[in-house]
């Protein structure tokens, strides 16, 4: 999907099979919501329906050091 951002035109590409299908015509009214930055909401103001667009998920290994630093945490409090 393409749109314009503060003047800049961009793309929205689904690449998970994991959404819902967003239904959106060429005359449709829509609204894409950010935060941060990130679309995160995709409003259809034609039909009266919305999607959430979720964040990629975390990398495995930030996954690991995250859980790292909590043991070392919780064994330095006890």
């Amino acid at each position: 999907m393409r749109y314009t951002q503060n003047g800049t035109e961009k793309y929205l590409q689904f690449s998970s099979d994991t959404y819902s299908d967003a239904e959106l015509k060429s005359k449709d009214q829509f609204v894409l919501s950010s935060i941060g930055g990130k679309p995160r909401i995709l409003q259809n103001l034609t039909i009266g329906q919305y999607w959430r667009i979720n964040a990629a998920p975390l990398n495995p290994w930030l996954v690991l050091i995250i859980i790292a630093i909590l043991i070392v945490v919780a064994l330095l409090i006890f």
